[in-house]
């Protein structure tokens, strides 16, 4: 072995054995139609492009050239271009999308805290869109509560604020829906008396099934 290099007309031959008798020790059998040849760059290009099997035609590039194509490949972005321009750049598309999707429907809203892998905590609103069969959910908003203690009056003013953003996306939040810890439970009838959203009729309830995992857990 000599290390150098197959061009790149091998991606469709095998290397078969060669007849006793044979000048070379070897043949190039072609994937398509398997006929065997002498193994010459060539030829092999040549029967390529006239094997009628073949779909696409081979060009006569060089090794040369494939060397200069693998190193002026594909160079993945760094972590500063795919925090920032990258990010950024998803986050208007897919707003864009959400706004077209989520105009003029009536959602459900879910919201829920926990925390990250720093141990940061983080609470996450997202709706889900009851008119479509499908129901499509959609993150809202994602919220850093950093050293502020979950209680019901500060998961309702996140609540609130929500409610509001999705007016943005020109959707109506007519229910919400959250888990049944003590705070969240509270923080539901609150809700209900609020008139800073403008929804008497907004209606609240606890996650079946986390409720239905609660009830599990006691049996």
């Amino acid at each position: 072995m000599t290390g150098r290099r197959k061009d790149p007309i091998w991606q469709h031959f095998i290397q078969v054995a060669a007849k006793a008798g044979s000048k070379s020790s070897f043949r190039a059998q072609c994937k398509n139609c398997k006929t065997e040849i002498v193994p010459l760059v060539v030829r092999m290009k040549k029967h390529i492009n006239i094997c009628r099997k073949s779909i696409p035609q081979v060009s006569d590039t060089s090794e040369t050239d494939s060397e200069d194509i693998s190193e002026k490949g594909y160079q993945p972005p760094n972590r500063h271009k795919i925090g920032n321009e990258l990010l950024c750049s998803v986050y208007d598309s897919l707003y864009t999308v959400m706004k077209k999707e989520l105009a003029n429907k009536t959602v459900c809203m879910s919201i829920e805290g926990w925390s990250n892998i720093r141990n940061d905590s983080i609470v996450c609103v997202s709706v889900t869109d009851i008119q479509e069969k499908n129901g499509n959910v959609y993150l809202i908003d994602t919220i850093d509560t950093e050293d502020k203690s979950h209680t019901s009056e500060y998961l309702l003013s996140l609540l609130v604020e929500s409610i509001k953003r999705c007016r943005t996306y020109n959707c109506t939040a007519q229910s919400v829906v959250t888990d049944n810890a003590a705070n969240m439970t509270k923080m539901r009838g609150e809700l209900a008396k609020s008139e800073e959203v403008g929804l008497p009729d907004i209606l609240t309830y606890g996650c079946s099934a986390h409720i239905l995992n609660l009830l599990a857990q006691d049996i």
